[in-house]
């Protein structure tokens, strides 16, 4: 695919749904109390642990469209700096991305305790930073595949 925007957003998103299924493993093994998909609940609902089937949709979806800009931002990243150390680059920036959303921007949205509680618990959130992790792995892991990406020079055309 020659399009930089719609490459890097089908890369995040399939980085993002291999993040969904991995968080929610955890979730359902009782290892973390949160899965990824309640988080991302918290943009959309106001219940995130008890969410209805219109919940879940919507919190997959706005997981998947938060997946897709990281998947953007990825690709530039990754066309600027080059393709060496690729793995280092998306674990790196995905736990970085994890530790800003989850950190700043979900608790500037949600002041509920429960929530708060629920984030910041050491087992949810190094889920989250694994979860995270492995989805900028899975992103980056397909960018640099593309043969397209690294052929044209960085900067506008």
């Amino acid at each position: 695919m020659k399009d930089h925007i719609a490459f890097g957003s089908l890369a995040g998103a399939i980085g993002g749904a291999v993040g969904i299924v991995f968080s929610y493993t955890v979730f359902s093994l009782g290892i973390s109390s949160l899965s990824s998909i309640q988080l991302a609940a918290s943009f959309v609902s106001m219940d995130i642990l008890n969410l209805t089937a219109g919940g879940i949709f919507w919190s997959i979806v706005t997981h998947l469209t938060v997946a897709a800009v990281f998947g953007i931002i990825m690709l530039h990243i990754l066309k600027y700096s080059g393709k060496d150390y690729w793995i280092l680059k998306g674990a790196g920036f995905g736990a970085f991305f994890c530790l800003v959303t989850h950190s700043y921007l979900i608790p500037l949205m949600r002041t509920e305790e429960q929530v708060r509680r629920a984030i910041f618990n050491p087992p949810s959130f190094g889920t989250m930073i694994i979860t995270h992790s492995l989805i900028g792995l899975v992103t980056t892991a397909i960018i640099v595949r593309n043969k397209y990406v690294f052929m044209t020079k960085p900067g506008i055309k």
